[in-house]
């Protein structure tokens, strides 16, 4: 099969969309599909060296969608915000070849609008991570609605996936079309047995504000005072703090699973106003490796350890609130990290790379 994967926010090895791109392709590879990668233009030499490996990478796309979707020159109005990156994209797009499935791995609204150009290049399927309001200021919804009626009024062969259930209802409702929940694309690293003592704990991923990093060096601090073994990872680099013994620092690693699996706690410290309907790849990657996590309550990221009983969740956006939560899973570390190796032992009946791309491949069949 011809595959066009498409993604124009992949610009360097840090977050998820170089690593969800890279399982794609790599799985893609190994089931013998032939695959065209088209990115962003400014794509770093890293990226493109490790992507290459499995596919044929095209950088193409000169709009980083984070920004078009944060435009703040107030000369502009917000439908001159939209629509410039809209027809910059649909130029572009008629640079891609026809393929049997054109996968977008991470879609924003604005990107809908243009797919007019992709009407002759084949299936689309789509994955979408964001709530619909979060970005675009106050077009966020109406971009949304306005991009359905695109694909309806070009009756567009296209199919709607989400990672978590929190999305389903309103991208309903907005798009007038079946969504469809995934399967978690990560496939972590199966535990030989439970965890048994909580020493060290990780905080793991691209470290931005949403993510908590300003709670970070209070954390740190304090926990490394009460004597736990500390590893901060920052996938994008920027995040440095005061070295320490006992205190690892990572920046991009090869298997973010490998490294989780050395730690006995997660923390995922997030803005619970940030994560509300959207996941976290590193938790999926905690719960895929059978390691406990504290995260935020009344998230995407906590219903999701809820139901895994997996985890103990925090109230409030403090650090005093997270540190709580890490004095209770200290006191019931036995019973989580149990719930934590049954979740562990049991994902890859419902999740995984293969069942990702399996799902991805039969939407709108």
């Amino acid at each position: 099969m011809e595959v066009n994967l498409i993604d124009p926010g992949l610009l360097s090895r840090g977050g998820h969309h170089f690593e969800w791109c890279l399982s794609i392709a790599r799985h893609l590879s190994e089931q013998s599909h032939s695959t065209m990668l088209y990115v962003h233009i400014d794509i770093d030499d890293e990226a493109i060296q490790a992507l290459s490996k499995h596919c044929l990478v095209v950088p193409l796309f000169s709009e980083d969608p984070y920004k078009a979707t944060n435009n703040k020159d107030d000369t502009l109005s917000e439908l001159t915000k939209y629509l410039e990156p809209v027809e910059i994209l649909q130029r572009e797009l008629t640079e891609t070849s026809p393929a049997d499935l054109n996968i977008w791995p991470t879609l924003f609204g604005y990107q809908l609008s243009a797919f007019e150009a992709l009407k002759s290049k084949g299936r689309i399927a789509t994955c979408i991570h964001f709530p619909p309001n979060m970005r675009a200021g106050v077009l966020s919804v109406g971009i949304w609605r306005h991009g359905a009626h695109l694909v309806k009024k070009h009756d567009l062969d296209i199919s709607f996936g989400v990672t978590v259930p929190e999305l389903i209802p309103p991208y309903t409702k907005l798009l007038s079309a079946q969504i469809n929940e995934l399967p978690l694309l990560v496939s972590g690293r199966t535990a030989e047995h439970p965890k048994t003592e909580l020493k060290s704990i990780g905080f793991f991923g691209q470290q931005k504000p949403g993510k908590g990093s300003k709670l970070i060096p209070e954390l740190v601090q304090r926990l490394h005072r009460s004597g736990y073994n500390l590893t901060i990872q920052d996938s994008g680099n920027h995040m440095k703090v005061t070295e320490a013994p006992g205190l690892k620092q990572l920046s991009y690693v090869e298997s973010l699973a490998d490294e989780i699996n050395k730690v006995d706690l997660v923390i995922a410290p997030y803005n619970p106003e940030h994560y509300r309907a959207m996941g976290s790849g590193v938790v999926w990657d905690a719960v895929a490796s059978g390691v406990p996590i504290v995260a935020p309550a009344g998230t995407s990221p906590g219903n999701f350890i809820s139901r895994h009983r997996a985890g103990v969740l925090f109230d409030e956006f403090t650090a005093q609130s997270v540190l709580e939560a890490v004095d209770t899973a200290h006191k019931r570390y036995d019973e989580i990290a149990d719930h934590a190796f049954h979740a562990c032992q049991n994902w890859e009946t419902s999740h995984g790379i293969e069942k990702f791309v399996a799902a991805l491949i039969a939407m709108g069949n």
